[in-house]
């Protein structure tokens, strides 16, 4: 299973998705108000236990960010928070996460 986000100033989209041949297959999404939460990895975990998700079930993570990137870690831009990629990863015991700006996710 694949852990996705859209994190931006307003809200912050995430999503679960399966291996598929083609593209990863949608499973479910959900659309959190950034500023509700501390950082990303309370909003993750809520994502995990709503879904009914355990952490060690994804295999990798990508997050796609408002805001300038550099060595996997974020500065977003209307929101006071690092999200440092390996540290999120970490608290929210993924296996890894990549972190890039939202408009370069937008180009992959």
């Amino acid at each position: 299973m694949l852990l996705a986000a859209d994190v931006g100033g307003t809200k912050t989209l995430l999503g679960l998705f399966g291996m598929a041949p083609d593209r990863p297959r949608a499973i479910e999404t959900g659309e959190f108000i950034t500023l509700d939460y501390d950082g990303l990895v309370p909003m993750i975990r809520e994502f995990l236990k709503a879904e009914g998700v355990e952490p060690k079930a994804i295999r990798a993570a990508s997050f796609g960010v408002a805001g300038a990137v550099t060595d996997n870690v974020a500065r977003l831009t209307n929101v006071p928070w690092l999200d440092d990629g390996d540290e999120i990863a970490e608290a929210a015991s993924l296996p890894h996460l990549h972190v890039l700006n939202d408009l370069q996710a937008m180009a992959y």
